[in-house]
C-alpha cells in the first residue's frame, strides 16, 4: 500500500482516547485449525474531537474496509439465527434526515463461545519512559532525560494500562474471563530481595495479579494498582509467557481454574526485548522465548503480542515468533501513543460483521455501535421522501437481513424513542460530531500499522535465521 503524507504524519500525532474496532479474517482458534476466508468488516469510531460528521461515498468506505481486513482475525465464531430491527417501525416519519436513529439486535442460535484472556503487562524499568500520549488527560509534561520530570501518568506503562482497560470495556462477562499478569525482574529476584541470594530463591519475575475472573472491575482496579506501583527491573518475556499458559491451562503454579471449553488467548504487551533469564546473552533469551512459544502452541494457547516502541522493534524476533508459532497476531506499535488504537483492532466475536445501509442513498451508517450482547444502534442519513434501510450480517456463509422503510418529511413530528432505547440513542449522540476526524485519524493509524508490520516481520525473519538451529 503506497504511503501517503497523512500516513507519514501519523507517526507524530498524539491520539487521545482513539479506539479502532475492526474485524478481518475469521478463523477458529482451536489447535490445528486453519484460517478461513474474510468474513466482513465493520468500523466503529469512538471518542475523538473534531468537526461535524460527513458521509463518505460507499466506494471510499469499502476501500477502508479492505485495509482493515489485513489486520486481525475474529477470535470466535458465532451462530446467528436471525437479525432484527427494533426501532423504528415500518413507515415512521423523520423530521431530520441527518441523524435518524436505528436500533436492533442479533439473535444467536447458541450461547456466545467462551474466551479466557490473560493480560500480560510489561512493568520493566523502560516502561517508565514517556509514551508521547496524554494518557491521563492533564497535558503532556516534560520528558525524562531532557531537564524535566517525566509524567508517570503518561508513561508507556500508563499507556499499557489504558489500552487494557479499553479492551476490558468491550468484553462480555457472560462468556469471557480475564486475568492479569505483570512481569519485570532482575538476575537476583525483585527489588525487595537480597541480591546475595541465588536467583532460584528469589521471587519470580512474573506475578499473577488476578486469576481468571468475570469480575472485570477487579481487573481494572488491579491494573490501576500496577500503574501506581511503577516500573522497575529487566524483561523476562519467556517466564511471563510460561506463567500465562499455566494460568490458562491449570499448570503447577496456576491460581486460576481452567475451562477446557474456552478459547485460550494471551494478550502480551512489551516495550523491550528479553533480557532475562540470561543476563549477558540476548540470543539465549530469545531462544528461551521461542521454546516458551512452542510450549504455548502445544497447550492450545494463542498469543497476541504487541511490541511497543522503536526499541522493541529493533529486535522483534521474540514478539513476532510468540504470535506466529501459536497462530496468534503480532502488532508493531512503534509509537506508544498509538497503543490503544492498536489494541482496539482485536475482535472477540463476529458481531462486528454487521452493516447498515440506506439503499435509497447508497450510503452506510454515519455511526454504528455493536454491543457484546448482540444489541446494535446506528445513526444514518436520510434523503427527502422514502428511504429503504437494510441491516445485514453474514456468518459462516449465511446472510441475515432486516429491512425498514421510513420517510424523511421536514415539519412532521419526530418519532418517539422508547424509554429502553433512549440510553442507547443518547450514547450514539454523544460525540457523533467527532466521527469525521476520528475516521481520518483511524485510517492513518491503520495504514501505518499494516505497512510497518510487514517490514518488522521481515526483520524478525532475518534475526530468526541467526538463532538457528531453533528449538523443535
Amino acid at each position: 500500500m503506497p504511503a501517503t503524507s497523512g500516513v507519514r504524519e501519523a507517526a507524530d500525532i498524539t491520539v487521545d482516547r482513539l479506539v479502532i474496532a475492526c474485524s478481518a479474517m475469521r478463523c477458529s482458534v482451536h489447535p490445528g485449525a486453519t484460517y478461513g476466508l474474510p468474513l466482513s468488516v465493520a468500523v466503529f469510531l469512538l471518542a475523538c474531537a473534531g468537526p461535524a460528521p460527513t458521509v463518505e461515498p460507499v466506494e471510499q468506505r469499502v476501500a477502508y474496509e479492505v485495509v482493515l481486513a489485513a489486520l486481525t482475525p475474529v477470535v470466535t465464531e458465532i451462530g446467528v439465527s436471525d437479525l432484527e430491527i427494533e426501532y423504528p417501525n415500518d413507515g415512521e416519519i423523520y423530521v431530520a434526515g441527518a441523524d435518524a436513529f436505528v436500533a436492533g439486535r442479533v439473535l444467536t442460535s447458541a450461547p456466545p463461545q467462551k474466551i479466557d484472556l490473560m493480560l500480560v503487562v510489561d512493568t520493566s524499568l523502560s516502561t517508565k519512559a514517556p509514551s508521547g500520549a496524554d494518557v491521563d488527560g492533564d497535558g503532556i509534561r516534560a520528558s525524562a532525560g531532557r531537564g524535566g520530570q517525566a509524567d508517570t501518568d503518561d508513561s508507556i506503562l500508563a499507556a499499557e494500562i489504558a489500552a487494557l482497560r479499553a479492551l476490558l470495556g468491550g468484553m462480555d462477562p457472560r462468556a469471557q474471563r480475564a486475568g492479569v499478569i505483570s512481569f519485570s525482574g532482575s538476575p537476583y529476584g525483585d527489588r525487595r530481595g537480597d541480591p546475595r541470594e541465588p536467583r532460584g530463591k528469589q521471587p519470580d519475575a512474573s506475578q499473577t495479579e488476578v486469576p481468571l475472573t468475570r469480575d472485570f472491575d477487579r481487573c481494572r482496579a488491579t491494573l490501576d494498582a500496577i500503574a501506581a506501583r511503577g516500573a522497575w527491573g529487566l524483561t523476562d518475556i519467556a517466564g511471563a509467557l510460561d506463567r500465562a499458559v499455566e494460568e490458562l491451562t491449570g499448570g503447577r503454579r496456576a491460581e486460576s481454574t481452567p475451562d477446557p471449553e474456552a478459547h485460550r488467548i494471551v494478550i502480551f504487551l512489551t516495550d523491550g526485548t528479553p533480557t532475562l533469564p540470561h543476563i549477558s546473552s540476548r540470543k539465549r533469551n530469545e531462544i528461551e522465548v521461542l521454546r516458551a512459544a512452542d510450549r504455548a502452541a502445544k497447550a492450545g494457547v494463542r498469543v497476541y503480542s504487541f511490541a511497543i516502541s522503536p526499541r522493541a522493534l529493533k529486535h522483534p524476533v521474540a514478539a513476532v515468533e510468540m504470535a506466529r508459532r501459536t497462530g496468534g497476531l503480532f502488532m508493531p506499535v512503534h509509537n506508544p501513543a498509538l497503543l490503544e488504537a492498536a489494541m482496539g483492532s482485536l475482535q472477540l466475536n463476529a458481531f462486528e460483521a454487521l452493516t447498515l445501509k440506506n439503499r435509497t442513498t447508497g450510503l452506510g451508517a454515519d455511526r454504528l455501535r455493536v454491543g457484546t450482547d448482540g444489541t446494535w444502534d446506528a445513526l444514518i442519513g436520510l434523503a427527502p421522501g422514502k428511504n429503504r434501510l437494510e441491516a445485514l450480517i453474514t456468518v459462516e456463509g449465511a446472510r441475515h437481513v432486516a429491512r425498514r422503510t421510513v420517510h424523511y418529511a421536514p415539519g412532521s413530528a419526530e418519532p418517539f424513542v422508547p424509554e429502553d432505547l433512549a440510553a442507547r440513542h443518547a450514547r450514539l449522540l454523544d460525540g457523533a460530531g467527532r466521527d469525521s476526524q476520528a475516521r481520518r485519524r483511524q485510517r492513518q493509524v491503520i495504514e501505518l500499522l499494516v505497512g510497518h508490520r510487514d517490514a518488522v516481520q521481515r526483520e524478525a525473519d532475518s534475526q530468526l535465521r541467526e538463532l538457528e538451529p531453533t528449538p523443535p
